[in-house]
């Protein structure tokens, strides 16, 4: 039986081949996981604690409030950064832009100031520093240092 032997020997050349083929293959798969791994990483960043920059419970950046009520908004706020305070129960504002609406949920009046503190309680607003207010329908401008939203009455006051 001289083919039988040249069948196995071909048989075994083969298997060779292929045992050579897996191993190559997964010394290229190492290859590439420890070069993967050996990228250089960027350096992690440790949070610095939040009461080292401020006294806030809560800082967020690029902030949106919005007051609603009976499925009717109320008023949109933004503001660039807002510092949540829970003992107090405020929200201290910074560069901030609010748009009231009337009844009919039309926008009424445009508001933008420096800084802001709204009660979490009561809900009132105080815009201060540099406060511009613009009377949509009515065109009417205001400027002051102060402009009270009371949340209660639903009425935007100046002292």
């Amino acid at each position: 039986m001289p083919g039988h032997k040249i069948g196995y020997a071909n048989t075994r050349e083969k298997m060779k081949r292929m045992l050579l083929i897996g191993i190559l293959a997964m010394i290229g798969v190492m290859g590439y996981y420890i070069w993967r791994h050996n990228i250089e990483k960027p350096p992690r960043v440790k949070p610095e604690p939040i009461k080292a920059v401020s006294e806030a419970d809560v800082v967020v950046h690029g902030v949106e409030l919005v007051e609603y009520m009976h499925e009717r908004t109320l008023w949109n706020l933004w503001a660039e950064q807002a510092s949540i305070y829970s003992k107090i129960k405020e929200t201290h504002l910074q560069d901030v832009a609010v748009d009231f609406f009337d009844a009919n949920g039309v926008k009424s009046m445009h508001v933008v100031s420096d800084s802001g503190v709204k009660d979490d309680v009561s809900g009132n607003i105080t815009a201060s520093g540099n406060v511009e207010a613009e009377a949509i329908e009515e065109g009417v401008h205001l400027k002051t240092e102060e402009l009270i939203y009371d949340a209660e009455m639903q009425l935007i006051r100046s002292d």
